[in-house]
C-alpha cells in the first residue's frame, strides 16, 4: 500500500460510523481522565500564562464583548419581548422564600446609599415643594379653623372672613395668603435640609427594622409579578448598542491595565495553593459538586464539528503526511 492509498483509507475510516462510536468512547474516557488529573496539571502555570496572553488583548476582549451582546442578548430580547407572564413564574415557593431572606438580611443596604439619596438637590427640591404645598394648603383652612375653635375676637375675624361675599372675601383671602406664603417659604428654606437630615437619620436607623423588611418583601413581590417583557425593555436595540459600547470600552481598559493580569495571576496562584495536588474529581466532591457529562449527547453535538475539521484542507494535508510517515516507518522496519 502506498502513502496515498493509506491516506484515502484513513480519511474514510475517520468519517465512518465506527469512527463515530470511537469518538463517543473517546469523550467518555477523556472526561474520566480529566477528572482524575491534578489541578496543578490542568491549570499549569505556562498554560495559564499562554491563555492570558491570548485573551487579554483589546481585540480579543472587544470581540467577546460584541459577541455577548449581539449573539447573546439580542436573541434573548427578541424571544422574550412579547412574554407577558410574570417573571416570578419560574420560582417555586422555596426559591421565593430564599430571595425574601436575602432582601431582608441585616446589613444588606449600605447606609451611604441613604445619604446619597437624601443629599441630592432633586430630593431637596421635591421635599421643599411638597412641604410648601402642604403648609400653604393648611394656611388656607385657617379661617374655617379659627371660626370653629375660637369664639373670641379671632373668631369674629374669621367669621367676618367666612361671611364676606364676592370680591371682598376674595381680597381678604388673597391678603392673608400674601402675608402667610412668604413666611411659609422662609420656614421651608430653613427647615428643608434639617428635615431631610433628620429623615435620613431615621431611615438609616430603621434599615433593618420590621417595616423596612416588609417594604423590601413588597418590592420583591412586585418585581416578580411584572411581565418578563418589562425587564427586557432596557435591552432593545438602542439599549444594546449603549451596553455594547460600554463593554467595549471596559474591554479596552482592562486589556491595557497590568492590574487585570495581576489579579488573574493571583487568583490562579491561590487555586494552585489550595487544590494543586488534588484531582478535579476530589475538588468537586469537597465542594459538594458533581459535574456530569453524557458522552452520547456530546458526541452527537460535536461529531459534525469533528467532521468539518477532518474534511478541511489542513486535515487532508496532515493525513497525507501521516500516511507517508507510517509507510516510511513500516518500510524502514522491514
Amino acid at each position: 500500500m502506498d502513502a496515498h492509498a493509506l491516506a484515502v483509507w484513513l480519511t474514510a475510516r475517520l468519517a465512518s460510523e465506527e469512527a463515530r462510536a470511537d469518538w463517543e468512547a473517546l469523550i467518555r474516557g477523556g472526561w474520566e481522565s480529566l477528572l482524575d488529573r491534578p489541578i496543578e496539571q490542568l491549570l499549569a502555570a505556562p498554560v495559564f500564562a499562554g491563555a492570558l496572553d491570548d485573551v487579554l488583548t483589546a481585540e480579543r476582549l472587544e470581540s467577546l464583548a460584541r459577541a455577548a451582546v449581539r449573539l447573546g442578548l439580542a436573541p434573548l430580547e427578541e424571544e422574550l419581548k412579547t412574554d407577558e407572564e410574570a417573571v416570578g413564574r419560574y420560582l417555586d415557593e422555596g426559591s421565593r422564600a430564599r430571595l425574601e431572606a436575602m432582601v431582608t438580611r441585616e446589613g444588606l443596604i449600605d447606609e451611604t446609599w441613604v445619604d446619597v439619596v437624601f443629599s441630592q438637590g432633586a430630593t431637596e427640591e421635591l421635599f421643599a415643594d411638597t412641604l410648601f404645598r402642604g403648609l400653604a394648603d393648611f394656611s388656607e383652612a385657617i379661617p374655617n379653623l379659627l371660626q370653629s375653635t375660637t369664639p373670641a375676637a379671632l373668631g369674629k375675624i374669621a367669621s367676618r372672613l367666612q361671611g364676606a361675599t364676592g370680591g371682598v372675601r376674595d381680597r381678604m383671602r388673597e391678603e392673608l395668603k400674601s402675608r402667610v406664603e412668604p413666611e411659609i417659604r422662609r420656614f421651608v428654606q430653613k427647615a428643608t435640609r434639617r428635615l431631610l437630615d433628620g429623615t435620613a437619620s431615621f431611615v438609616k436607623g430603621s434599615l433593618d427594622g420590621e417595616q423596612a423588611g416588609g417594604a423590601r418583601k413588597n418590592l420583591l413581590a412586585h418585581a416578580l409579578s411584572r411581565p418578563t417583557q418589562n425587564w427586557l425593555r432596557p435591552l432593545d436595540a438602542s439599549g444594546r448598542a449603549d451596553l455594547e459600547a460600554v463593554l467595549v470600552q471596559l474591554a479596552r481598559s482592562e486589556a491595557g491595565r497590568a492590574e487585570a493580569r495581576t489579579r488573574l495571576e493571583r487568583m490562579h496562584r491561590g487555586m494552585l495553593e489550595r487544590f494543586g495536588p488534588r484531582s478535579a474529581r476530589a475538588v468537586l466532591a469537597a465542594h459538594d459538586l458533581e459535574v456530569g457529562v453524557e458522552p452520547a449527547v456530546w458526541a452527537e453535538v460535536t461529531w459534525p464539528w469533528v467532521q468539518t475539521v477532518l474534511h478541511g484542507e489542513a486535515a487532508k494535508t496532515f493525513i497525507e503526511k501521516l500516511a507517508a510517515e507510517i509507510i516510511e516507518e513500516v518500510r524502514a522496519g522491514d
